[in-house]
This record gives structure tokens, sequence and C-alpha cells, in this order.
């Protein structure tokens, strides 16, 4: 390593955390000096400050994290909360779920959404409502078969599936 590095003395030193995480700590020197007792004494103390940093680091990172999963969870509260409202706002069962669907396309993103009916032991599953689907589409998924789709398996509850469905 000395070599490749282009120091005359390297010196690599375990830095282990409070946290028990290991890392290894390579100086160069450009002189090939042995490094003395004080030296090593004094990297030692520097190599526990190291620890401690990083441990810091490692918990900022972590305190970020969780606080993004936080507003995350904020968020679909939020939406849980709207959706029940809307629920329980009218007996238009129609225009509550139109409503319901348009909250819930805006907080994920999605460009289209559609609810199916699946008779038990169906061979086809029957379109309910949908928003976001052109003409063409809405006429194309009014009834879908089962067998051997993607859409199928779901309905079995054999799989979820977060890719293409149809």
């Amino acid at each position: 390593i000395r070599k490749s590095m282009g120091f005359g003395r390297v010196v690599g030193f375990v830095i282990r955390t409070p946290r028990k995480r290991d890392y290894l700590m390579i100086m160069g020197f450009d002189r090939a000096e042995n490094v003395s007792p004080d030296v090593r004494r004094f990297l030692d103390m520097v190599a526990t400050r190291f620890g401690l940093a990083i441990d810091r680091m490692a918990l900022r990172r972590e305190l970020a994290e969780r606080g993004m999963e936080l507003e995350r969870h904020a968020a679909e509260l939020e939406v849980m909360a709207k959706l029940h409202n809307i629920m329980i706002s009218s007996d238009d069962g129609a225009g509550v779920l139109r409503k319901m669907f348009g909250d819930i396309r805006r907080c994920m993103g999605a460009s289209g959404l559609a609810v199916f009916r699946i008779a038990e032991n169906a061979e086809y599953a029957d379109l309910v409502d949908c928003i976001g689907l052109t003409e063409r589409l809405v006429r194309v998924f009014v009834r879908v078969p089962l067998k051997g789709t993607a859409l199928g398996a779901m309905a079995r509850g054999f799989a979820q599936n977060y890719g293409n469905v149809l």
C-alpha cells in the first residue's frame, strides 16, 4: 500500500466506534521514519475522535431518514383522513368513489386508477369505475379475463403486483 500510495511510511489503525462498528484508517507520511510510541498514543486518541464523528454522522443520517419517514407517514394519515371524510360526507356512492379516486391519485401521483368487481369463481373482472383512463382503455377494460393474467393472480390473493398488470 505504501509504495502504491506514494508514501514513505503508512500507518493503519482500527477505529472502533461506540456503536460497535469497525473502520480502518490509513495515514500516509512522506518520511519513512518509525512512528514513536507518543505518536501512536496520539493516533489512538485521534482514532477515538474519528469513531465518535463517524457514529455522529451515522446518527444524523438515521435521524434525517426517520424525519422523512415521519413526514411520509403524516402525509399518509392526512390522505386517510381525507378519504374517511369523503366516505362519511355523502350518500352518493359514485360521487364518493370519484372524490376518493381523485385524492388517492393526487397523493400517489398516479395517472389512472380503476376498480374491478370480482365475483367468487368468476372468469372475468368487471370494471366498476375508473378515473384517468382514455375512452379506448375503458372499453378494453370493461370486462377483463382473469385466467392466466396478473389481475387474476392478484384477485386470488397469490401476489401483489406493483408492475404491469395488464
